[in-house]
C-alpha cells in the first residue's frame, strides 16, 4: 500500500501462449521487457516496452500519475 492508501497487485504475464495463440505480453503492446500499470477500472495508466533503469523509481512515478486526481476533480 502507498501513502495514499492504493493497493498494488502484480499479475506476471506468461512468456509464452498455447500454439496459435498470441503471447499476452504482445497483445499488451509491452514485449518481454515491458510493464503495464492498469487501474481498477481496467483504464491502462501507464505502458513501457522498455525495463526501466530503476525499475522502482519508474513504477513510484507511473503510480504517482495514475492515482493523483484529474483536474476539475475534487
Amino acid at each position: 500500500m502507498d501513502p495514499r492508501g492504493a493497493f498494488l497487485g502484480v499479475a506476471l504475464l506468461p512468456r509464452q501462449a498455447g500454439s496459435g495463440t498470441a503471447r499476452p505480453a504482445d497483445v499488451c503492446g509491452i514485449g518481454d521487457h515491458g510493464a503495464l500499470l492498469v487501474r481498477p477500472d481496467h483504464v491502462i495508466a501507464w505502458r513501457t516496452t522498455q525495463a526501466a533503469a530503476n525499475a522502482t523509481t519508474a513504477l513510484a512515478e507511473a503510480t504517482r500519475r495514475a492515482v493523483r486526481p484529474t483536474r476539475g476533480t475534487a
